[in-house]
């Protein structure tokens, strides 16, 4: 991985938007989106960035404040709008606190709002605990394709060095930042932060020092991991031509909704459906916990030889149905409290030889699952020198899905009355 950080570019950030918000700001904008556009490093609404700046309140004071990516927003586009200010001074008092709530987070960050603005990420704190101008977060494939593994913590400080601090995994939140923020104290002077089974984390006196470091770590990790390289067997048999099965799966699938919805595919080509341990490579998946909310804990893998195999395939996505019952019940019963379950219907759908399909309620959605599905399945073989990853345990993986905040949005979805349909609308090309 190469710096695509140009210094025209970033002169054109600030012409751009510096007036109205700032030189840092709109630093901040441009080096983000630098991130966001490389698919090697955040995926669909995933990653956030930060900078601390002072902002001008109505008396014309000013006061130190957290820019920090807003929820909705996508680093690859995001822009001046997207960044939450939030309070610097009372992020930080937070940190004394003994715990604090998910819910109670949220509502602390929001009532500290110094403008109106999206709610600020779930990582603002631990972005706020980090003392340094400009702080940058993504979930890079290399990083994950070190860390998700049993010995990831040694292959992570093999391929960084000793000036990389190393957390073990905690669901993002409260916890997280406290964890994070205790561990960078222990060594003020490193150059990044790695979080097992998440992501990393740099920082930087500027936006592009900030950046540059990730982009440096982010190498670093891609060749040693090409240094280990081991490629994965393939096998290229007779396949059905995609559009065959694709009815036949859409089918099938909206069959398994209890409520009878239909679902959205989106079909991707993909060079690791010709992986010969196809079901196996799917099962080391996600790389990272946000990655949940889009795909589900686990993918369906489907062999269906030259033709297409309705008998089979009926089966087959009953099967996966009621394996993640079982993993919803299991889960929600060790973790106590109440749940309401999500639908069992998989949101990735490999295609032995064809592809993968992305399954959503909208296009959209079922765009990220597809596109989430390809970039693991080619970490997975890139990583395939050091050994199989190892997802996180289905306990953590139902903490993420199921996650309070998560949960509470359920209540506030309202479908359009032709949602997930397809409408025909005759007589546009004359009188009826």
């Amino acid at each position: 991985m190469r710096s695509a950080w140009s210094d025209t570019d970033a002169a054109s950030a600030v012409r751009t938007w510096g007036g109205k918000f700032g030189e840092t700001v709109a630093l901040r904008t441009y080096s983000s989106r630098l991130l966001g556009g490389d698919r090697a490093l955040v995926l669909h609404g995933g990653g956030n960035t930060s900078v601390k700046a002072p902002l001008r309140d109505v008396f014309s004071d000013e006061v130190p404040a957290l820019f920090v990516k807003g929820s909705g927003w996508d680093l690859a586009t995001i822009l001046p709008e997207g960044f939450s200010p939030v309070d610097l001074g009372w992020v930080r008092r937070l940190r004394a606190l003994p715990s604090l709530t998910d819910e109670a987070m949220v509502e602390t960050l929001r009532t500290h709002l110094l403008r109106e603005a999206p709610d600020p990420s779930i990582e603002t704190l631990l972005h706020g605990f980090l003392p340094d101008t400009f702080v940058d977060h993504s979930h890079a494939d290399a990083i994950v394709g070190l860390t998700n593994r049993p010995d990831g913590a040694a292959h992570t400080r093999e391929a960084l060095g000793e000036g990389v601090v190393l957390v073990p995994y905690v669901k993002a939140g409260y916890d997280l930042a406290k964890v994070a923020a205790a561990a960078y104290d222990a060594q003020p002077d490193a150059e990044g932060m790695v979080l097992l089974h998440h992501g990393l984390f740099t920082w930087g006196p500027t936006a592009r020092e900030a950046y540059e470091r990730h982009v440096a770590l982010v190498d670093r990790a891609e060749r040693y991991l090409l240094a280990r390289h081991r490629p994965l067997a393939r096998t290229e048999r007779p396949r059905p031509p995609v559009e065959q099965v694709l009815p036949a799966l859409r089918g099938a699938l909206s069959r398994l909704d209890p409520a009878g919805r239909r679902f959205v595919l989106r079909f991707r080509p993909a060079p690791s459906a010709h992986l010969s341990d196809l079901a196996g490579a799917v099962a080391q998946g996600p790389l990272t916990p946000d990655h949940v909310l889009r795909t589900k804990p686990r993918a369906l893998a489907l062999d269906h030889g030259p033709g297409v195999d309705r008998a089979a395939l009926e089966p087959a996505v009953q099967a996966f149905a009621d394996g993640y019952r079982a993993y919803f019940e299991a889960c929600a019963a060790a973790a106590g409290g109440s749940y309401q379950a999500l639908d069992p219907v998989p949101r990735v759908v490999w295609l032995a030889g064809l592809g993968v399909v992305g399954v959503g309620a909208t296009a959209r959605e079922a765009d990220a699952a597809a596109d989430i599905a390809v970039q693991t399945l080619a970490t997975v073989e890139a990583a395939a020198g050091l050994g199989p990853l190892a997802p996180l345990p289905d306990e953590r993986l139902f903490e993420m899905e199921y996650w309070s905040l998560e949960q509470r949005k359920l209540g506030k979805q309202v479908e359009p009355l032709l949602a997930r349909r397809v409408a025909l609308i005759t007589g546009a090309g004359g009188a009826i």
